[in-house]
């Protein structure tokens, strides 16, 4: 009877018990998804094959840890069956690369074109300007940016092969459930946007510059300021930037973000270093002398390092489907741009056409009157004056011409001053991938496009939209501030 009474307690538990659990097996499903995300990682830094074929996120920091997501490619499988397209190599080297902008924007697409896969698509790595420059979000039009960073190779590790041969054969079998078991936004939180196929190991010193300038020349300025001002002021470095100190003279509001990544942590460097005052001398010598192959981390990507992750799916619906998330997550995060007009701005004076007595037209953008150089850019890009044509039965029609362009004595008058001119061969350009329309014109041997962000800003400019030229893409293309 006891016994009996012990086996019927025991078999309410396990009742219980399973029921508890068939409660909770839903709540629980989406953070199990998850929870294999921290599993996967944890074979980062594994001394074997590292984060060679794991996801990437290039909406999150430059070349480091904390952007890469779960394991996407079966390396050791890879290697196995094709060793010859696995290339590995170890030796110290050391050398400096370096990014400019004339604003945020500017210096995010310098990074975006270190990779063919990116080379095109503005406004990434809102990770790494958020923490490289203290966290600016929302980035002021006022300030250009520069960096230089030390690479410290100790490793480097490389795939070559095609989408199609990693689709077909070293896909993990996580991720190609995962492909139709997860959502998505829970899908590019695992994985993220890309995969690494191209990784260098070490260690790394950034030095970040910023500042205000007077110079009209602004990534001039930002590449002297982070010269002279910069790396030779403080760490005593002559880089190989192609400037000279006139060019920063004019900088003011100036500011040093430096930090160390790899290396012996307890010989680590990060601070803020405000360039206006005296400024302290900084040496990373003794960091540098910690970094060794035990303590390697990811560092940089090869040019060819990265592959959009949709290339490895091979159901079309679904490659479709996390292929068009992917775009409005990235487009989601991309760096904005606060634009900074000048003080006498007026946004009633915006887009206005002006006449002087001297014939001279001019465009008021962003608070300065621009001189239209040029009669055949005028007509190309500008409705300057609208057209009505009045049918008569029995008369000739009647055509009734009313013009844009106001007339006045002096620019003053409306409370503007002259800008930099809009130079011949200006136009309206439409990219052909997404409609985007843009407003075109060279500047310092630069090509440079500002996105017309609306049909009402087109409106307000007067711009001639139906007279866009369609372009393949914006690749080598300088993308500025959008006109809005």
């Amino acid at each position: 009877m006891k016994n009996n009474y012990k086996l019927k307690i025991i078999c309410l538990l396990c009742v219980l018990t399973a029921l508890f659990s068939n409660c909770k097996k839903s709540d629980l499903t989406e953070e199990a998804k998850l929870t294999n995300n921290h599993n996967e990682l944890a074979f980062a830094g594994d001394n074997i094959y590292d984060v060679l074929g794991f996801g990437y996120d290039v909406t999150d920091r430059f070349a480091e840890y904390s952007s890469t997501r779960s394991s996407v490619i079966d390396i050791a499988k890879f290697v196995r069956e094709d060793p010859g397209s696995y290339l590995p190599k170890k030796g110290v080297i050391d050398y400096w690369i370096y990014a400019y902008g004339e604003n945020a924007l500017s210096y995010s697409n310098r990074l975006s074109q270190k990779y063919t896969a990116t080379s095109d698509v503005f406004g990434l790595f809102k990770g790494e300007f958020n923490l490289s420059f203290a966290g600016k979000d929302s980035t002021s039009s006022k300030y250009v940016y520069s960096s230089a960073k030390k690479i410290i190779e100790q490793q480097s590790q490389q795939i070559f092969s095609s989408a199609e041969n990693l689709k077909n054969n070293y896909l993990t079998e996580k991720f190609r459930s995962d492909i139709y078991d997860l959502s998505p936004q829970l899908f590019v939180e695992k994985y993220g946007t890309h995969i690494l196929t191209d990784i260098t190991l070490g260690a790394r010193f950034d030095f970040n510059y910023e500042s205000q300038t007077n110079n009209s020349k602004r990534e001039e300025a930002a590449k002297a300021g982070l010269k002279y001002n910069g790396l030779l002021a403080i760490i005593n470095v002559t880089a190989d930037i192609e400037t000279n100190s006139v060019e920063s003279s004019s900088n003011f509001n100036q500011t040093v973000h430096y930090r160390s990544i790899g290396g012996d942590g307890t010989k680590g460097l990060v601070g803020d270093i405000s360039l206006d005052n005296t400024a302290p001398k900084l040496t990373v010598a003794t960091w540098q002398s910690s970094c060794t192959f035990e303590n390697k981390v990811l560092i940089k990507i090869g040019e060819n390092g990265l592959m959009p992750i949709e290339e490895l799916i091979s159901d079309p619906n679904k490659k479709a489907e996390i292929k068009a998330y992917i775009k409005q997550y990235i487009d989601s995060k991309k760096i904005g741009i606060t634009i900074d007009p000048e003080e006498n701005y007026n946004p009633l004076k915006e887009g206005l056409l002006l006449q002087t007595p001297n014939g001279k037209v001019f465009s008021v953008i962003n608070g300065k009157a621009r001189h239209i150089q040029d009669y055949g850019t005028l007509t190309a890009v500008y409705n300057y004056e609208t057209v009505t044509i009045t049918q008569r039965p029995l008369f000739p029609p009647v055509r009734t011409v009313v013009s844009h362009i106001k007339q006045i004595t002096n620019l003053s008058d409306e409370g503007v001053t002259e800008g930099s001119p809009i130079p011949p061969g200006a136009e309206l350009l439409r990219d052909s991938r997404d409609g985007k329309i843009y407003f075109f014109e060279s500047a310092q041997g630069k090509y440079i496009l500002r996105h017309i962000i609306s049909p009402e800003v087109a409106n307000k400019y007067y711009f001639k939209l139906n007279n866009a030229r369609n372009i393949s893409s914006t690749v080598g293309f300088t993308i500025a501030a959008p006109i809005q």
